[in-house]
């Protein structure tokens, strides 16, 4: 049948044996919704057994797959961390050895299902990462593969759109959809979450307006990017890993765009830094570096507590960073956590005490 990207396939109630995989968790629950819709459609009230991947076994999930209960039911028999559950430590391209002698593995028990499945039950396998090796090539003759990865900003604000109206009976025009994208990113779980407060908010059969995403909706991403700097600027370690981390994997923020803002900042440092050195005005600086309000002044206070040397060292480690990422040296998220860490280096804010006292 087919091996799609999310959006591009249906499900249907003929498909045998689906596996929803990636890390848009939101998405594979939608698909297991209308997996579920389609199930019921045609065979009426289904059964729903599920397995927990990480504990179970193949014989236990093809049990169920095969047998009948006291009425017979179609059955949609689930198992989550499908990954773990098909998973061995000899496992490198997604084909397990036996794991025992004489003894079959759970990847080479499905394997074995999806060549002849039961026709009273279908088998969804539903997980974050996903090596299929030779289920990748077997499960698409019986059902479907689907990745349900995160969208890009376009086909986030596609969707938004679509799902006010379908979801809600709202609806959102495409500027206010973007502006919603840009304000919380791509998740959809969280997108739905605030489709369902703004519907709620504008009233039955008003539309959803870019006033009232304003007001009910937190700050865009970039403006949690730049607010990281002040996070930076403590010197508590643990307190920017924390705010780093939680902006990549929860608001989703792409990590360039915090590299950029780490790398600013350490800029910004090092050109008021050197600039104070040499006796310049610290308005005119301020205004030389595009540093306006709050920023400024905490910018000016990092300045004072550091030397031009220590600054340079510090802008050079996130230039060099930079480069290493975009030439594949380095993990970009891995870089991002150093670069927190380096910002809550005292060898950077003593070095100015020390060169007084010297």
């Amino acid at each position: 049948m087919a091996k799609a990207s999310a959006g591009t396939i249906e499900l249907t109630a003929d498909q045998r044996v689906v596996v929803l995989h990636g890390p848009e968790a939101f998405l594979r629950s939608l698909y297991t919704d209308h997996l579920r819709s389609a199930l019921t459609k045609v065979h009426g009230e289904i059964e729903i057994v599920r397995h927990d991947g990480k504990a179970s076994q193949a014989v236990d999930v093809l049990d169920d797959c095969r047998s009948f209960g006291l009425i017979q039911q179609h059955k949609l028999v689930i198992v989550d961390d499908a990954d773990e559950f098909l998973k061995s430590s000899e496992d490198e391209d997604g084909d397990a050895p036996p794991a025992a002698p004489g003894r079959k593995s759970n990847r080479q028990l499905i394997e074995s299902y999806c060549a002849s499945p039961s026709e009273s039950a279908t088998l969804l396998l539903r997980c974050g990462p996903w090596r299929g090796g030779k289920l990748d090539k077997l499960i698409p003759e019986v059902g479907a593969v689907i990745a349900c990865e995160e969208l890009s900003d376009d086909r986030a604000v596609a969707w938004v759109g679509k799902r006010a109206t379908s979801r809600y009976q709202a609806t959102i025009d495409v500027a206010t959809a973007a502006l919603l994208v840009e304000r919380l990113g791509t998740d959809l779980g969280r997108l739905d979450s605030e489709l369902s407060k703004l519907s709620s908010a504008a009233g039955e059969g008003k539309p959803i307006s870019g006033a009232l995403v304003r007001e009910l909706v937190g700050v865009s991403r970039e403006e949690e990017v730049w607010g990281v700097q002040q996070t930076l600027l403590a010197g508590d370690a643990r307190a920017n890993l924390t705010h780093v981390r939680e902006l990549v994997s929860i608001s989703r923020v792409p990590t360039q765009q915090m590299m950029w803002a780490i790398t600013d900042l350490a800029r910004k440092i090092h050109g008021m830094s050197a600039g104070l050195r040499a006796g310049m005005n610290p308005f005119a600086l301020a205004g030389t570096l595009k540093l306006w309000g709050p920023g400024k002044d905490a910018v000016t206070h990092a300045a004072h507590r550091t030397t031009p040397t220590a600054a340079a060292k510090l802008l050079g480690a996130c230039i060099d960073m930079d480069a290493r990422t975009k030439s594949g040296l380095s993990d970009q998220e891995r870089a991002i956590d150093v670069l927190a860490v380096r910002f809550a280096d005292p060898s950077i804010w003593t070095g100015a005490a020390r060169q007084r006292r010297a």
